[in-house]
C-alpha cells in the first residue's frame, strides 16, 4: 500500500510560509523581499534600484491602482 502524499512530505502536505520558520540569527536587508520584508522566496530582482522582491509580492504591486518601486 502507498503512503499518502502528506504522510511522505516532511511537512505533512503543509504549505511552510516565511513567518513559519525560526532563524538563528538576523536576517540580512539584501535578503528581504521590499514589499512583505520576509525572506525573499522565488525571487525578482529590479533591474532600475536592484530591490528584491517575492515573485507573488511584486505581483501584487503591479496589479494595484498605482504600482510604484
Amino acid at each position: 500500500m502507498a503512503a499518502s502524499a502528506s504522510a511522505a512530505t516532511p511537512t505533512g502536505g503543509k504549505v511552510l510560509l516565511p513567518e513559519d520558520y525560526n532563524y538563528v540569527g538576523a536576517i540580512e536587508n539584501e535578503l528581504k523581499c521590499s514589499v512583505c520584508l520576509m525572506p525573499v522566496t522565488e525571487p525578482v530582482e529590479c533591474s532600475r534600484c536592484n530591490h528584491m522582491f517575492c515573485s507573488k509580492c511584486i505581483q501584487q504591486v503591479f496589479n494595484s491602482p498605482n504600482p510604484s518601486c
